[in-house]
């Protein structure tokens, strides 16, 4: 029989505590600010379609109708990597 088979229970200090609360709410902060920021550069888009650059033109096989929600994906995916 073995008296010290009971696995140990993990320790978080208070301060490893606090900090993963501080890193979950930076992470939801900053996913709300890159959700904020596609969709404002996909309105902006859809409003100022035609005088944007050539450059700029995001347009999924020619649907208008796919090319807001195309558009806010690429924006979104832009901003997360800026604001990381």
């Amino acid at each position: 029989m073995m008296l010290n088979s009971i696995k140990a229970k993990p320790k978080f200090s208070k301060l490893e505590k606090s900090m993963n609360r501080q890193i979950l709410l930076v992470f939801a902060i900053q996913i709300g600010f890159c959700i904020f920021s596609g969709l404002y550069a996909a309105i902006w888009y859809m409003k100022e379609q035609d005088d944007v650059g050539h450059y700029l033109i995001i347009d999924q096989d020619g649907v208008k109708d796919q090319a807001f929600y195309y558009n806010f994906f690429i924006r979104f995916g832009n901003w997360l990597l800026l604001f990381t």
